[in-house]
């Protein structure tokens, strides 16, 4: 009898979840951008400069999660790298 050799491959919820955060951080800096109306209150007390970086800085993480997401779903779905991510800082 040959023995056959089956590989059971499962969805990657990485994806997933890089996509969810890049959406919320893509709705939250647009409102403190101004970019779109909603709840985006300086809640803190802060000031308008501190609420213009931390927009800035969401939108920076929302461009970065993007790339990720695009380079570990095209990564896998060609099985070779094809946008580099980098090696892992610990093994």
């Amino acid at each position: 009898m040959d023995a056959k050799q089956i590989k059971i491959t499962v969805a990657d919820s990485t994806t997933l979840g890089l996509f969810s955060l890049a959406i919320v951080t893509l709705v939250a800096s647009s409102q403190k951008l101004g970019i779109t109306d909603g709840l985006a209150l300086d809640a803190f007390g802060c000031g308008h400069f501190w609420h213009i970086i931390a927009a800035y800085s969401e939108l920076a993480i929302l461009l970065l999660a993007f790339y990720v997401l695009v380079a570990k779903y095209l990564n896998s779905m060609f099985g070779k790298e094809i946008l580099c991510t980098g090696k892992p800082f610990m093994q």
